[in-house]
């Protein structure tokens, strides 16, 4: 299985704490593949680039931080 880091951004190493791992099965491109998601929670050395990630999520996506109520 390939563990590679999925950034949001150019840097990389801005979301460090974010990896996915896929695995696609060989020879036949065409099946079904197995993607397996890691996840941590959050200290505070990560508080930097989580702010990052958010301020970029409200740039790119400001209605999903409104409400209609």
């Amino acid at each position: 299985m390939e563990k590679t880091q999925r950034p949001l951004k150019k840097t990389a190493s801005t979301y460090d704490f974010l990896q996915i791992r896929v695995q696609y099965p060989k020879p036949e491109p065409d099946e079904s593949y197995l993607v397996t998601i890691s996840y941590r929670r959050l200290t505070p050395t990560d508080a930097i680039a989580y702010r990052l990630l958010m301020l970029e999520a409200y740039t790119l996506h400001p209605d999903a931080f409104t409400s209609d109520v």
